[in-house]
């Protein structure tokens, strides 16, 4: 369980995972990091991949990554539970869906004063029944009707939440 504070990963490239991959049980602290420019080229998960992991996100911008496939921002696999707290997720792409974040297979995430906004294909999309997000106090483009389900997958939109354009200043 790794504690990954002050650092910036980026322009890396690989199959799956370009930025980082939480794998098989590990459940990472990341805090005031940077995920930007990293590419998966084949499969998921452009800046961040999670597979039966639960890490904890605290102050972390993902940026201009991109997945071949799905979830260019963030791809969340095998019932893994992260929890994203003052995230940044915008500019990434997924070429077939989750350009913000991407659900499959019994996950459940959970939000808070996160913004997510310009990532195409999607700002999140769950795939199955057994995914569910909690989301709370944060700035999602195209607000709750932008989340895409799949078999009924449930989503919790708790209170606080908006739709209305960060305008970041380079």
């Amino acid at each position: 369980h790794p504690i990954i504070e002050n650092v910036i990963v980026s322009n890396n490239t690989s199959a799956s995972a370009g930025g980082v991959m939480c794998w098989g049980g590990s459940n990472p602290r990341l805090t005031n990091v940077t995920i930007t420019g990293n590419a998966a080229t084949t499969n998921y998960g452009g800046g961040l991949y999670c597979n039966e992991s639960s890490p904890v996100i605290k102050n972390v911008t993902i940026t201009d990554n991109s997945a071949n496939m799905y979830g260019g921002g963030i791809y969340i696999y095998a019932s893994s539970a992260p929890t994203l707290d003052q995230v940044t997720i915008t500019g990434n792409m997924a070429n077939e869906n989750g350009g913000g974040i991407y659900l499959d297979l019994a996950n459940s995430v959970s939000v808070t004063n996160t913004i997510l906004w310009n990532n195409g294909s999607q700002e999140i999309f769950l795939t199955s029944e057994s995914d569910t997000i909690t989301v709370a106090y944060s700035d999602i483009q195209g607000g709750q009707d932008s989340i895409v389900t799949n078999d009924n997958a449930t989503i919790t939109w708790g209170t606080g939440n908006i739709d209305v354009d960060p305008m970041f200043v380079d």
